[in-house]
């Protein structure tokens, strides 16, 4: 935020900047400055608020000097060692190349991983700020020992893992599927607890809940897949947080979604999406619980294979209402091999 004190101190002029990465590098502070000067404003004060430290922001390393290169200030190295960004230095610098006092400048760290969260929380206001996000303290394994909650969900996720390992025996398999633990309705401190119990993956189908909890828990080491019916406006939302898209039925939503990724990698360097092919495995063509017919899934995987962006993972159904199970699920496994024949490439897990 920037105050400006204009001669007759009646009208002061006041700015509010975003300046994200993008903004650090095209200097809007300097602009935003230039314009304030030019309405009138003389001794200008600013406050640079909690933000992310160069400690915890990693960035690719050539994002890292195409964005010093502009900013040198902004350099910076995690914590744990990888390239990152300092945006709040880069900004002081910018805002002290203007002889513009920094009254406040606020900051906030990050655990690398593996560390402990608490550490890493730093007081501001009365304000607990973690990566420069007010939050509440969630749990961690040590803090959440005595917790009824999770007590409860540690011996709910120890029954999944049991019947797992049962089912992996039972079909002759030596390595386990991934466990995806779907979150949906369910509190974002819920999430924080089986993180602390061991869970890296999460699953949400409704993209409003999904990026608001991806948002409050992203200091936490797990990953989002989005596992529901997904409108093609709403891909630039989720490749914001996503590692993996579930439920992909159309070329169009492909299409959408690596347009969207193409955008994500040029500002963040996100990695490149894994996408599974929805099938619908119903007589009514997906009428109910969605999906592509099987005809149309190698034409879907030749668009998602050769997107560039995207990266063919595998293929998911939800089994009829009221049909056997075992039945849809080994008609799925069929479809799965037939593709594998028609990619003739290995996928990165069992298409489940």
């Amino acid at each position: 935020m920037l105050l400006g004190k204009v001669p007759d101190d009646v009208n002061p002029v006041l700015a509010v900047v975003h300046a994200g990465r993008p903004g650090v590098a095209a200097d809007i502070v300097s602009a935003t400055v230039v314009e304030m000067r030019n309405r009138g404003a003389a001794a200008i004060s600013a406050w640079v608020g909690p933000s992310i430290c160069g400690e915890c922001y990693e960035v690719p390393e050539q994002l890292r000097t195409d964005v010093a290169a502009a900013v040198p200030e902004t350099w910076s190295t995690t914590s744990w060692g990888t390239p990152a960004l300092d945006l709040p230095a880069g900004v002081r610098a910018q805002l002290q190349a203007l002889d513009i006092t920094v009254e406040y400048s606020g900051s906030a760290r990050a655990r690398p991983p593996g560390s402990s969260r608490t550490a890493a929380i730093r007081k501001q206001g009365g304000l607990q700020v973690w990566c420069g996000r007010m939050s509440e303290d969630f749990p961690t394994a040590e803090s959440a020992a005595g917790d009824r909650r999770t007590a409860e969900l540690r011996e709910r996720l120890s029954a999944v893992r049991q019947r797992i390992s049962a089912a992996t025996a039972a079909a002759g398999r030596s390595e386990e599927p991934q466990l995806i633990v779907v979150s949906k309705f369910h509190p974002a401190a819920d999430v924080a607890r089986l993180a602390a119990l061991g869970v890296t993956d999460v699953g949400e189908n409704r993209d409003q809940e999904a990026a608001a909890k991806s948002a409050e828990l992203a200091g936490l080491p797990v990953r989002w897949h989005f596992i529901g019916q997904l409108q093609s406006n709403k891909a630039k939302s989720v490749v914001k947080y996503a590692f993996s898209v579930q439920s992909i039925d159309r070329p169009q939503l492909a299409e959408a979604l690596a347009k969207a990724v193409a955008r994500q990698q040029s500002e963040s360097g996100r990695p490149d999406l894994d996408c599974y092919i929805q099938v619908s495995l119903e007589d009514d063509g997906g009428a109910h619980r969605g999906g592509a017919a099987p005809s149309d899934v190698e034409r879907l995987a030749e668009s998602i294979a050769t997107a560039a962006g995207l990266r063919l993972a595998g293929v998911m159904a939800v089994a009829p209402l009221g049909a056997p199970p075992e039945e849809a699920f080994e008609k799925l496994a069929n479809i799965s091999q037939d593709l594998r024949d028609f990619i003739r490439t290995p996928w990165g897990y069992p298409p489940g």
